[in-house]
């Protein structure tokens, strides 16, 4: 380990690569905690050598606090934890914390930061085309098979992500930063670069995860949003035709995908509640969530102060389904909406760090931001909100892989927020 990495981390020549390569193994079945583990213990040797190289970076403390907000009440929420496994998950995300430093650390410089944001383009624009090559053939570049629905011939791609059903949440989640990215980086396309996230809109759409497609329209609003009040407040007719243009873009997307696939057009159909059959038409709507919640809402009643611990709730779902519960065998692993989830496994201990935890990151903005230091920041906490809406019914938040996900963008953003933009890097 050479002395100029010890005194700066963020001066490792490849140490960008490292964070970048959590992204990349993130479909790979948890193999996304080689690189994550490794810059947590890598985080350890430094704390323990030279404990201010990572602690007294810009913006530390402030991701540390944001980390605090959640994992505080899974702590508390350990004493009336329903299984020892929450023990388990509270002490594994020791090591967000650990790897984040080290990830604030590697955009701390702007070459680094260009790097890692054009890597982020590039694997978003990959895995698009990927799924889309498994829609067109049937499999993808490493031969996975497209993911049989519940009802006949229905089909899901999945791309890299196989088997599991989280290319379209993954990319969704991401796509701020991918329309930041081919915005900066292929300005020789002027207008004709929009066109390089049709392949990212069709992909998700043909995930067939509805929670996807939510997620992307809060991804696209918001992000234009950004760019109307960062570029275009003093050309506002311009900034409406453009969106009209994207609004036309994605309609004709939308409507040539269901005019054309008929499992895209079932899940659409499949999405409008019929409301003279309100109430099993909203189970269907939900893929039959609507239990799930009413199961999550007597837990909190049961459990209101700290919960029955992160990941406890598939223990004990069984204990209050009613007899006509679907899932009162089975069981669930969690609430299936990311508000329902903290409200019975951390209780309102944890609702309350989470309301903390959302305002923060819009705080941190708002004083950073007239300070002049917002660079790329914007587009990462468009993309924290999204993973994190509270109505987020796709993964769970104390789980591994939606975890790693959140704890990958926060200490990005608050690095990004902290970090010293180069004149030729503001806003194109």
């Amino acid at each position: 380990m050479n002395t100029n990495i010890q005194q700066d981390p963020g001066t490792g020549r490849f140490m960008w690569l490292w964070t970048l390569l959590i992204l990349i193994l993130l479909p790979h079945h948890q193999l996304y905690n080689l690189p994550l583990v490794s810059m947590a213990l890598y985080g350890i040797w430094l704390l323990g050598r030279q404990p201010g190289t990572l602690l007294r970076q810009p913006g530390a403390q402030a991701f540390l606090l944001l980390f605090t907000c959640i994992w505080v009440p899974m702590l508390l929420a350990l004493p009336d934890a329903a299984n020892i496994r929450s023990l388990k998950t509270a002490m594994e995300f020791l090591r967000f914390p650990l790897a984040g430093l080290l990830i604030m650390a590697s955009i701390r410089h702007a070459p680094q930061r260009r790097k890692l944001w054009q890597g982020i383009t590039w694997l978003c624009l990959f895995w698009a085309v990927d799924g889309l090559i498994q829609a067109v053939l049937g499999v993808n570049l490493l031969g996975y098979p497209v993911q049989p629905g519940a009802e006949p011939g229905n089909y899901y791609i999945t791309g890299m992500f196989y088997p599991h059903f989280t290319l379209g949440h993954v990319l969704a989640i991401l796509f701020p930063l991918y329309l930041e990215g081919i915005r900066r980086f292929a300005r020789p396309l002027r207008m004709w670069r929009v066109l390089l996230a049709i392949p990212v809109i069709i992909a998700i759409l043909l995930t067939g995860r509805r929670a996807a497609w939510i997620m992307l329209l809060l991804s696209a609003g918001g992000y234009a949003v950004y760019i109307w009040y960062s570029i275009y407040r003093a050309q506002t007719r311009r900034f409406l035709t453009a969106s009209l243009l994207f609004t036309l873009l994605f309609g004709l997307i939308g409507g040539t995908l269901y005019h054309w696939d008929s499992n895209f057009a079932n899940r659409v159909d499949r999405t409008v509640p019929d409301p003279t059959h309100l109430q099993e038409s909203l189970a269907e709507v939900t893929s039959l969530r609507t239990w799930i919640w009413e199961v999550s809402l007597k837990m909190y009643q049961d459990h209101w102060l700290n919960g029955v611990g992160p990941r406890g709730f598939r223990y004990v779902y069984s204990d209050y389904a009613q007899a006509d519960d679907p899932f009162a065998k089975t069981g669930q692993t969690h609430a299936h909406m990311t508000l329902l989830e903290v409200a019975t496994e951390t209780g309102t201990l944890g609702l309350i760090g989470y309301a903390i935890f959302l305002w923060l990151p819009w705080h941190f903005w708002r004083t950073r931001r007239v300070a002049g230091h917002s660079h790329f920041a914007m587009p990462l906490l468009i993309a924290l909100y999204v993973c994190v809406f509270p109505f987020n019914t796709a993964k769970a938040i104390y789980s591994s892989f939606l975890a790693t996900l959140l704890w990958w963008l926060v200490p990005l953003y608050v690095a990004a927020l902290h970090s010293q933009n180069p004149k030729g890097e503001q806003q194109a």
